[in-house]
């Protein structure tokens, strides 16, 4: 960054030629792109569609749990549930719509992350069945591995610097570095198999593309434990049950596999 001892780095694949620049289309460009906490591989970015002025985006791996709803693969210690997700994305009530682009973030309908997400919300969400393939330039991969390198070196200036509070220097600078970068593009999915273009995409080999929407729907009071009744120990599903479910150990993906 300028004024500091380190430069910003760009992603692995920056120097790639795709097709993901497109300036007539800044409108839709990603702003604000925000990793959602210094220890989560999660990120947060906002753009805008014809249809949704202001939409969030919450991009993360995602994979198959056994009871067919999607497991957020947030760290390196464990999944987060669609409780601590929100959490950990912060304020979302100024949006129009939610976007998580996340593997099998759809799959178990009335009973999937999206739809838990979307009650905890309040907001329209858009979410997925199965694979999400995005081109490389914007791939979840390239963003932890700019933010993790640029945070690291402006953590090494503040110690150097004995600045107040290093970690949320680092985060700031990291974040920053993340959103010049990525504020001159939009992320975008492949929409249909995408062999024409199988070495700008993730892991085209495993694509599907299947989205769905999901309204917040307003929890059953009946399904409160009445006063002094201890709740039951059955998961009902329901996203009170999901705010207070612990995080499961995590299952580390090959590093190959970088599908959302």
């Amino acid at each position: 960054m300028p004024g500091h001892a380190f430069s910003a780095r760009e992603p692995k694949h920056a120097g790639q030629r795709d097709s993901i620049r497109d300036h007539k289309a800044a409108k839709r460009a990603m702003s604000d792109v925000r990793r959602v906490a210094p220890d989560v591989n999660a990120f947060k970015f906002f753009d805008s569609t014809r249809k949704y002025p202001k939409r969030a985006n919450l991009f993360a791996h995602g994979e198959l749990g056994k009871d067919g709803t999607a497991l957020i693969v947030g760290s390196e210690h464990g999944r987060l549930d669609p409780g601590a997700f929100a959490e950990a994305a912060g304020d979302l009530s100024g949006v129009d719509c939610i976007r998580l682009v996340i593997c099998h973030s759809a799959n178990g309908d009335e009973r999937s992350f999206a739809q838990q997400f979307a009650n905890i919300t309040g907001k329209r969400v858009k979410a997925f069945k199965g694979t999400v393939a995005v081109h490389r330039r914007t791939s979840i991969d390239d963003m932890v591995w700019a933010y993790d390198i640029n945070f690291d070196a402006a953590s090494d200036h503040a110690t150097q610097q004995n600045m107040h509070e290093p970690a949320a220097y680092a985060a700031e600078q990291a974040n920053s570095a993340l959103n010049g970068y990525y504020s001159a593009y939009r992320m975008k999915l492949a929409k249909s198999r995408p062999w024409k273009h199988v070495f700008e995409c993730v892991n085209p080999f495993n694509w599907t593309y299947v989205p769905k929407y999901f309204e917040p729907q307003a929890v059953d009071a009946s399904d409160e434990p009445a006063e002094n009744e201890p709740a039951s120990d059955v998961d009902d599903h329901s996203p009170r049950s999901a705010l207070n479910a612990p995080a499961s150990p995590a299952i580390g993906l090959e590093e190959s596999q970088s599908v959302a």
